[in-house]
């Protein structure tokens, strides 16, 4: 119940000296009544706002599945155990995170497969196959194939990142990490256009070509690194790929190019 103070008011008519509270109680509750229905009505449109962004996060697996299906896979509620996949590199799993640690020899040995593999998918592919939709995107073979390589050479641009990020002190590194986050809805329409373009535009061959020059890049570069810089660490940008995760260092993401690359490779329907 609301309480209002009583205040001394003279009449409009009455003598001089004569007090009439009754207007002063009437004019403060009703200011009292009208600042909290304003106050209520706030609330209820801050509940609407989340309830509205409840119920448009609920599609939005299939909305930015038009950009990369990869990014929702049935780990992508949890990167930490999506990163801690190892079938990339053929590691056995020892729990349900993962206990297996990768090295850089294990890196080395996937940098190799994927080379070969990608040449190999590249020559027994033909026109019709490559105009085919892959299984989970809509990208075309030849698009995903673009995508695969593009994986790769963002990596490339990441080792430098981690290289000179973590010089900074952690609550810039944290910021930076932040930052990137906030634009992972650009980033996703970047990433599926840029695909869609880079696979018209580039030749199965020159993919080829360009892979092996990457893949060779990042080899010559591993086995220049220093244990030191591989366990050089910085916050990432986990909304970006399932395959982030909140904290990696230089190795990690040496290592997450082939599990971008292995999760993509499921997706292609090359195969007559």
């Amino acid at each position: 119940m609301l309480r209002t103070r009583s205040r001394p008011m003279f009449a409009p008519n009455g003598a001089p000296g004569q007090v009439r509270g009754h207007a002063y109680y009437e004019c403060d509750r009703v200011i009292a009544i009208t600042a909290w229905r304003n106050a209520r009505s706030r609330r209820d449109r801050g509940a609407h706002r989340r309830r509205s962004r409840a119920r448009v996060a609920a599609p939005r697996r299939a909305q930015i599945g038009l950009y990369d299906a990869h990014r929702f896979t049935d780990h992508a509620d949890d990167p930490e155990r999506a990163f801690r996949v190892r079938g990339a590199a053929g590691i056995p799993l020892d729990g349900p995170m993962g206990d297996a640690v990768i090295t850089r020899q294990d890196v080395r040995t996937e940098l190799d497969r994927v080379r070969r593999d990608f040449s190999d998918l590249v020559a027994n592919s033909t026109s019709a196959t490559l105009a085919r939709r892959s299984n989970g995107t809509r990208w075309t073979n030849r698009q995903l194939l673009f995508h695969m390589l593009f994986g790769y050479l963002i990596t490339r641009n990441l080792c430098v990142i981690v290289k000179l990020v973590p010089r900074l002190p952690l609550a810039a590194q944290r910021g930076f990490a932040a930052s990137l986050d906030a634009t992972t809805k650009p980033f996703d329409v970047i990433n599926y256009w840029g695909s869609c373009g880079g696979g018209r535009i580039l030749s199965p061959k020159r993919m080829d070509s360009w892979m092996g020059r990457v893949v060779a890049s990042l080899r010559r570069h591993l086995d220049q690194e220093s244990d030191v810089a591989l366990n050089r660490s910085m916050p990432f940008p986990s909304r970006w790929d399932p395959y982030f995760t909140k904290n990696m260092n230089l190795l990690d993401v040496y290592h997450y190019a082939t599990l971008h690359y292995d999760h993509h490779r499921a997706q292609l329907t090359l195969a007559d």
